[in-house]
């Protein structure tokens, strides 16, 4: 199986802001990806999820991180780490638009689960 990337948090923040989203949606696709790959769940569906969220204006994707943030847990059981759920905390964050703080936080806990994959160190994480 292929491990995903690990991405700095601060740079996918950075990289949001100064592209105005556009690269957060490139994002949300690969993310997805990653997660489907990972987890082999038929629940995850980033080409769809992808789509809802620009058909919709952006509704769909205050949903998509908490959806994702269910898919994160399947992921850490996966991988052996302790499972935490933070995806209640994704949507709030969401709906109160905030939802940059829950992506940096959904790829933090992503990269945590690729480090535990690869048999590196859980909490190990790039700089940016």
């Amino acid at each position: 199986m292929n491990i995903p990337e690990q991405r700095g948090v601060a740079k996918l923040i950075i990289l949001g802001l100064l592209t105005c989203g556009i690269y957060i949606i490139i994002w949300y696709y690969h993310f997805a990806q990653e997660v489907k790959d990972y987890t082999g769940s038929e629940e995850a569906k980033p080409g769809t999820d992808l789509v809802l969220c620009l058909v919709t204006c952006g509704i769909y994707a205050i949903y998509w991180p908490y959806k994702y943030g269910k898919l994160l847990v399947e992921a850490q059981r996966k991988a052996g780490l302790p499972e935490n759920d933070e995806s209640v905390i994704y949507l709030v964050l969401g709906i109160f638009g905030l939802g940059i703080i829950s992506i940096g936080m959904m790829q933090a806990s992503a990269n945590k689960i690729w480090a535990a994959a690869s048999g590196g160190a859980g909490g190990a994480q790039p700089m940016a």
